[in-house]
């Protein structure tokens, strides 16, 4: 009776694990949905995305600019007075993050993310909550910017990055810019 129980499992199991496996997708399929809902968010947003960066910093309201990163990047206040230099102490606080759904159009929203420090270029200073895409507005504004960025997941948290769930952060803002700590 025992030898027959154990072969019956063997066959439920046999038959219930590769059908699950079936369902999984590829990381390319997610990557690709991933794709669909940025590209959907921008649609529903009304969002214009443009090619360079403007020369004086200004942005109208619903136009991005795409990095060569992929990221897509609005700037709400520009200061180029205070830029940070590779290996300079940056402080970084986000009034809210925003996950875009990949199946649907719904979002999920955390407020008032913590403040984080890292040292720019130095991505061993990134925790597993830091979101690498922060560091590239830096190429293109100073202390005291704040932008508002369409992160793909390759460029955010740790989180983000396993599950492949993009970010949308509102009010990225560069609180200092401090010389590196010896």
């Amino acid at each position: 009776m025992n030898k027959i129980l154990f072969f019956v499992s063997l066959t439920v199991a046999g038959l219930i694990l590769p059908s699950g496996c079936k369902n999984e997708k590829s990381l390319q399929e997610l990557i690709q949905e991933e794709k669909k809902a940025i590209d959907r968010y921008i649609a529903n947003n009304r969002l214009e995305i443009i090619n360079s960066f403007p020369d004086d910093g200004k942005f109208e309201e619903k136009q991005y600019f795409k990095t060569s990163e992929g990221v897509y990047l609005r700037v709400d206040s520009f200061n180029i007075s205070k830029m940070a230099e590779i290996y300079k102490v940056v402080t970084v606080r986000v009034k809210s993050a925003h996950y875009i759904a990949i199946s649907d159009t719904s979002i999920y929203s955390m407020e008032s993310v913590y403040p984080f420090s890292f040292t720019y270029g130095s991505s061993s200073t990134y925790s597993d909550d830091f979101c690498t895409a922060w560091a590239i507005p830096l190429k293109y504004v100073g202390e005291h910017s704040t932008v508002d960025m369409i992160v793909p997941s390759n460029y955010g948290t740790s989180s983000n990055r396993s599950s492949i769930i993009p970010v949308f952060y509102k009010a990225v803002t560069y609180t200092s810019v401090d010389a590196a700590q010896k």
